[in-house]
């Protein structure tokens, strides 16, 4: 029994010699050794024990049992090292495999990275290359667009050149045309041409005005009272019939021509049925008649104040010189004088010509169309009281006003700084609502 131990332990001995030799681990040689080292030294005692006993001729079968309990232990411990030796030598072969299956894989990824690599060197020489075409196409396009720059500036200073030449030689034309109408004075007529009847329609402060017969047609003449004509008062008499003949529009009054070859004009117009004046003098006037002869007359100055270049200024707004005629039955109003009425201003004075509708600033040479502003609410509060203008009790003959729309319209009007009266533009929006 004991010699087959002996035999299965050099046995293991000689496998676990092999399972160092595979495993090739320092920590198991060491063990190993440790293990073969204490079987050596029970082999040792077991033979000394069997030297010793045939020394006393004593039977083997007397040995003490013992010692095979001893070495059956040292068999299970060295298999149960040998199974863990073989399960370590496993799992190493097992990472042994796995770490040679991703090298491989890794020397895969770096196969292929190194040819991605070369790949992106060989983009990037070739995107260096386009680099270097697309700065000389830059530098090529830069240099045409350079000189195509000093070609449109050449080509602009060129133009601007020839755009200088051409305004100026617009002005000078419109200029000229200017002057050309201004000396065209198509609207005189001869004194011999017009029959003036005794029959007065009205006087003013500057002449009367009477019924008269022009190349067979019932006309209106204005005789304006002696005047000194000098170069320069004709010359302003001159332009304001030029103004006055070439304004058309259905409430003004038509201008048709004038005499200038002496010291008493004759100022000739259409003729109408009556004036504003007349009708207050005989009448009450409905809302309805105010408000259409309102419109009228705000609509007559309204192309006046938008004349260009530069508005005409009545300066002269009175019931006097609204004129009326009939139509379907209704009173309709054409605003007179705005050509004559400039002309006697400029001649003599500043001053407007009727006091008791004149704005405050009408006594200054600082005036604008908000003079007629003024005068037109002065026009418009007397049409609505029937009673001329008093310009001390001027307030109260406003609070007199029942019309309400009427009356906030002429108080603002009537304001004693220009700059916060309405224009007539403004006004007739307002009239067509009422």
């Amino acid at each position: 029994m004991m010699s087959g131990s002996l035999k299965q332990v050099k046995m293991s001995r000689g496998y676990l010699l092999q399972a160092i030799v595979q495993c090739g681990g320092i920590a198991q040689q060491n063990k190993m050794k440790s293990t073969l080292s204490k079987l050596q030294n029970l082999r040792n005692e077991d033979a000394d024990r069997n030297d010793s006993e045939r020394a006393k001729d004593v039977s083997p079968s007397e040995f003490p049992r013992k010692l095979p309990e001893k070495l059956q232990l040292l068999l299970k411990e060295t298999q149960q090292e040998k199974s863990d030796l073989q399960k370590q030598l496993s799992q190493q072969q097992k990472s042994r495999s796995e770490l040679e299956e991703r090298l491989k894989t890794e020397q895969v990824s770096s196969q292929s990275l190194q040819l991605q690599l070369e790949a992106n060197e060989l983009s990037i020489r070739e995107l260096r290359l386009e680099v270097e075409e697309g700065r000389r196409q830059k530098t090529a396009l830069e240099e045409t667009v350079r000189r195509l720059q000093l070609q449109i500036a050449e080509e602009m200073d060129r133009h601007a050149t020839i755009e200088r030449d051409l305004q100026l030689a617009l002005s000078t034309t419109q200029a000229e045309l200017s002057e050309l109408r201004c000396n065209t004075r198509d609207w005189i007529i001869l004194r011999e041409e017009v029959t003036l009847r005794r029959k007065v329609l009205g006087n003013g402060a500057w002449g009367s005005v009477r019924e008269g017969t022009f190349r067979g047609s019932k006309v209106a003449v204005k005789e304006i009272r002696e005047l000194i004509l000098s170069d320069h008062n004709r010359r302003l008499f001159e332009r304001e019939m030029n103004i006055a003949s070439r304004c058309r529009h259905p409430n003004l009054l038509q201008f048709i021509g004038a005499t200038n070859n002496d010291g008493s004009p004759l100022f000739v117009t259409e003729l109408l049925d009556s004036c504003l004046r007349r009708l207050l003098s005989e009448r009450e006037l409905t809302p309805k008649e105010v408000l259409n002869l309102a419109l009228d007359v705000a609509k007559g100055l309204n192309y006046l104040h938008l004349n260009k270049p530069l508005p005409i200024i009545h300066r002269d707004i009175s019931s006097a010189n609204v004129l009326l005629w009939r139509r379907d039955d209704c009173w309709r109003a054409k605003l007179s004088d705005y050509g004559a009425a400039n002309f006697m201003q400029k001649c003599m004075t500043a001053n407007p010509g009727a006091m008791i509708y004149s704005a405050p600033e009408a006594f200054t040479l600082k005036q604008s169309p908000k003079v007629d502003v003024y005068s037109y609410g002065v026009l418009l509060c007397e049409m609505c009281i029937r009673e001329l203008p008093d310009p001390r009790g001027l307030l109260n003959q406003i609070k007199r006003v029942s019309h309400n729309t009427f009356r906030q319209l002429i108080q603002r009007c009537v304001e004693r700084k220009p700059g916060k009266r309405p224009t007539i533009a403004e006004v007739i929006p307002e009239l067509e609502l009422c």
